[in-house]
């Protein structure tokens, strides 16, 4: 069944420092940079204007060099769910949108259509506050990337650790891809939550819509592994240019 989409603002919330690769984002990657791809693949079929939430001048600097809108945000944000709720509450995205989406700024895999597909499987599922995506994949294209199980098009589980994609998926892992679709409602409640002990132990978001009972909605993208490729440590960045490097170099 296809929904309708309204225009939903897409955010980039995208900080310096890291805890794992500090500055990563202004990293070489192809002709331009981590966040430039990012922007360039987030942009290419966005339902909505895309924004990048920075906070640092490096960032915001890199935001309009590429052409991209952007505010500048600081604060004691632990993941970018938060900054994107603190942007919300500040008035710096203007009038409350029912929905909002936010793609992380190393997500260098990011299809073009994911924004729209996880806006959609939100819009499928009324009873869900959360929607992402995954894309399948064969247990020796994990490298570490984080797994997601479903059940009925829902997730029940996500991990650093190669998880059992579930009774309804068809591959041996389900690789999660940084996207995310949020009723804003949801997003600006939970983001005042103290975070959980699951979320605490994986640094997983998205554990937080669990533990707190909220549904989350997964779209299972018909893309290969690398669609789910994100830069979170140095070695990322070789391993993005050996298996799509072809897409980086087209941008």
């Amino acid at each position: 069944m296809n929904i309708p989409q309204p225009t939903v603002p897409v955010c980039i919330p995208a900080r310096w420092a890291a805890s794992r690769f500090p500055g990563k984002l202004l990293q070489r990657l192809g002709h331009g940079t981590v966040l430039s791809h990012t922007i360039a693949r987030a942009s290419a079929k966005a339902p909505g204007p895309v924004i990048v939430l920075a906070d640092d001048h490096r960032i915001a600097e890199e935001a309009r060099r590429t052409g991209c809108s952007f505010r500048l945000i600081k604060g004691p944000f632990r993941n970018g769910s938060e900054r994107i709720a603190g942007a919300l509450e500040a008035g710096l995205l203007g009038e409350l949108p029912e929905y909002i989406i936010n793609v992380q700024g190393d997500a260098v895999g990011l299809p073009e259509e994911a924004a729209a597909q996880c806006l959609e499987a939100l819009l499928q599922d009324p009873a869900a506050s959360l929607a992402s995506c995954a894309v399948s994949a064969p247990h020796a294209q994990h490298h570490g990337r984080t797994t997601v199980r479903i059940k009925n098009g829902r997730a029940e589980s996500f991990s650093r650790q190669p998880l059992n994609p579930g009774p309804t998926a068809s591959s041996d892992l389900l690789l999660h891809i940084g996207v995310y679709a949020y009723r804003t409602a949801a997003l600006l409640e939970l983001a005042r939550r103290t975070p959980g002990p699951l979320e605490l132990s994986e640094s997983l978001e998205q554990l937080r819509w669990l533990e707190n009972q909220h549904h989350i909605a997964i779209r299972v993208l018909d893309e290969v592994p690398a669609a789910a490729l994100a830069i979170d440590r140095p070695h990322d960045l070789r391993f993005h240019q050996e298996l799509g490097g072809s897409q980086t170099e087209s941008n």
